[in-house]
């Protein structure tokens, strides 16, 4: 039933929260709109709580637009770490009925993101074109505190940005990067994503984000990430986010300075 491309198996775990629908529709219908048939499986997490919201992503799981949908109780909304590794276990199993394959690379992705037509195209075709660096998490989308005038990596037109730390909004990462490096750690008190970016750090790979803007980040209301933002409040764009909450880690120090720069 997967007509998965062999040497770029991918696997998409997404983690929605209930009380986002409009973010949650763009995700989902612009992933599926330009991202080739059969190229991928889809598992989704869902936090209930907004019926027409989880009954959509029901309807969506129903005519095969998500391979598996989990939904799962409030308790659960700030788990997302491990839900992604849940998702990573069951897209690694070989199911031989039905020809299924272990994936290769694994994607985790955030509710809000818009994808552009082309973004899997360039996005696989830059990971080819660089596939001889050391990279530990490839990122198709350029997060507002990582940009700046650092110039990029270039070959045959594809652009390439390397840096010491990455935000894992919306990546990828080779399955079995994620897998020895412990994936996720699940703690309730830090944040989790860091603890893998540090374990790969630890092994020498780097993180790049990939040139295009073909994925963005689109926010119409508030996010259960930045609060304690109210619903009404209108953030239009990430750098409205950033001022507000003073940036993550790494602005603007997570580039690296030239001769500071990683031998991958």
């Amino acid at each position: 039933y997967f007509l998965m491309n062999n040497d770029f198996s991918l696997g998409v775990s997404v983690v929605s929260a209930k009380d986002r629908p409009r973010q949650i529709k763009n995700t989902l219908e612009s992933f599926l709109a330009y991202t080739p048939e059969n190229s991928y499986r889809l598992i989704w997490h869902h936090i209930i709580g907004h019926d027409e919201t989880t009954n959509y992503l029901i309807e969506q799981n129903r005519i095969g637009k998500i391979t598996h949908l989990f939904l799962h109780h409030f308790s659960e909304d700030w788990r997302w770490e491990g839900l992604h590794n849940t998702s990573a276990l069951l897209l690694t199993q070989e199911i031989y009925c039905h020809d299924i394959k272990p994936i290769q690379w694994f994607m985790v992705c955030c509710d809000d993101m818009q994808f552009e037509p082309g973004w899997y195209e360039q996005t696989v075709e830059t990971i080819k074109m660089y596939s001889d660096l050391n990279i530990g998490i490839w990122s198709p989308y350029r997060p507002p505190e990582h940009v700046g005038n650092y110039p990029p990596m270039e070959r045959d037109g594809k652009k390439l940005w390397i840096y010491n730390s990455l935000a894992p909004r919306c990546c990828l990462m080779r399955v079995q990067h994620f897998f020895d490096c412990g994936m996720f750690h699940v703690h309730k008190q830090h944040t989790a994503d860091w603890k893998l970016i540090m374990e790969m750090e630890k092994r020498k790979l780097g993180f790049a984000v990939i040139d295009g803007e073909k994925v963005k980040h689109v926010d119409w209301g508030y996010s259960p990430a930045h609060s304690p933002l109210k619903p009404d409040k209108e953030f239009q764009t990430d750098e409205e986010i950033l001022k507000e909450h003073g940036g993550y880690r790494g602005d603007p120090h997570a580039i690296w300075p030239e001769e500071k720069r990683p031998d991958i």
